[in-house]
């Protein structure tokens, strides 16, 4: 207020004084240039002006209209804002020493809200006590890159709460960053999987079988069945209905005996393992093409192969060799190619190895039956991980025998002692089970 009031005191003022100002200047010109007749005829307008210029000129623009004096008053208020403007933090925090936990970093369900924990940590390993002011975090779709924003709350000490909901099933990307940099693990993988209303409900219930044992899916979407004690391999319709059925008891080349698992190859050949030890070939209508295998310890030879699985990716075939406690790889052509496994309890070691699948990325998952537990390794057999222990509870297995694994990767385990399916994703995490 004080410099807007001496402002215009002060524009004022210099009106006056540029008035005066052109007068002697006009003045100045005249004496200087004019004759003395345009003098005289220029002093009596001068002085009207400058006598009019004196009657109104006010003395006190001389004097500032405002004082100059200004105090300080304290406030309370403001001493308490200035004494929390801020802190200064001797160890900031580091991205890459950040990580997260929680189930929302593996799965989640379309629909539904994920979570997951962010830890702050500074670059000594400690918890951050500096707030995170740059913490973002995207669902990024792996098929078709739509996103999905996520919500980041502040929770206690150095955590911080991610949630998002997933719009589409299948595989996405969890990005998550601190300062511009992913954290520790970052991108996560995440499997959205559609709402499980009644689990475990069955859609249809196919009769008329001898004991089946093992079951492929062939790309018409046929169901191939082969029958423990039937000695036969049945082909069944999408709707249940059986379509054609092949194969004897005995132990000449394409006759069975005591039929295991069956798969499917991208010709649409029918593989089948029986307890003659040995892996028989066919046609998809049924024809005998060849078999190999003896009983044995070699390569090529079995002592109990029950499981078999074919890797779409590289053509091999994977056969659970039971009691020699290992998996057989072999060609497209059924001749050797390697083996893992050996008996025993540690890492890559089986106590009866009795079904084996293959995920979308090619990893081998095995159903390691007497350590009641998956094994997962690479499809050269480097062992990845492992989950389950002996129990009935959640995530839990007694008698792992079969497994199998769907187009979003979900690993289903079928319990001999349990009576139940277990189902967890591909890194091991719980889902869900059904059955009694």
């Amino acid at each position: 207020q004080k410099m807007k009031s001496l402002a215009v005191q002060k524009d004022e003022f210099e009106l006056v004084q540029t008035r005066l100002s052109s007068c002697l200047d006009f003045m100045s010109e005249s004496l200087r240039t004019g004759s003395q007749a345009e003098i005289l005829a220029a002093k009596k307008p001068v002085v009207q002006q400058i006598e009019e210029m004196t009657a109104e000129f006010k003395p006190e623009l001389l004097v500032p209209a405002e004082q100059a004096d200004l105090k300080f008053a304290t406030s309370a208020e403001l001493t308490l804002a200035c004494n929390h403007f801020g802190k200064v933090y001797a160890h900031p925090v580091s991205p890459d020493k950040c990580h997260a936990t929680g189930k929302g970093l593996e799965v989640a369900t379309v629909g539904e809200q994920a979570t997951a924990t962010v830890h702050a940590v500074n670059a000594e390993g400690q918890e951050c006590e500096e707030p995170l002011v740059d913490i973002a975090c995207e669902l990024v779709s792996c098929r078709d890159a739509t996103s999905v924003k996520c919500s980041v709350k502040k929770r206690e000490g150095n955590q911080y709460e991610v949630c998002y909901r997933p719009t589409g099933k299948g595989r996405h990307q969890l990005h998550i960053k601190v300062e511009s940099q992913h954290i520790r693990g970052s991108p996560f993988a995440v499997l959205a999987k559609l709402p499980i209303r009644k689990l475990g409900t069955p859609i249809r219930t196919i009769g008329g079988l001898n004991k089946p044992y093992g079951v492929a899916v062939d790309e018409k979407g046929q169901i191939v069945v082969a029958e423990w004690h039937g000695n036969c391999i049945s082909i069944i319709s999408a709707h249940g209905e059986k379509i054609k059925t092949f194969g004897v008891r005995g132990s000449d080349p394409g006759q069975f005996s005591d039929l295991g698992g069956v798969a499917v190859d991208g010709d649409g050949n029918i593989l089948a393992v029986d307890g003659g030890n040995r892996i028989h070939k066919f046609t998809p209508d049924g024809q005998f093409i060849t078999a190999v295998g003896t009983k044995g310890e070699k390569p090529l030879q079995f002592s109990g192969a029950v499981g078999i699985a074919i890797n779409q990716r590289n053509k091999k075939i994977y056969v659970c060799d039971s009691g020699n406690n290992r998996v057989q790889i072999l060609n497209h052509d059924l001749t050797f190619s390697s083996s893992f496994g050996s008996r025993g309890d540690g890492d890559g070691e089986f106590r009866g190895v009795y079904d084996v699948a293959i995920d979308s990325t090619g990893n081998v998952y095995v159903a390691d039956f007497g350590n009641c537990r998956v094994q997962a390794f690479t499809e050269k057999g480097q062992f990845l991980r492992k989950f389950g222990k002996r129990g009935s509870g959640n995530g839990e297995l007694i008698g792992p025998t079969s497994i199998a694994i769907d187009s979003d990767d979900t690993v289903y385990v079928t319990e001999w002692t349990n009576h139940r399916v277990s189902m967890f994703t591909c890194r091991g995490q719980f889902l869900g089970s059904f059955g009694s």
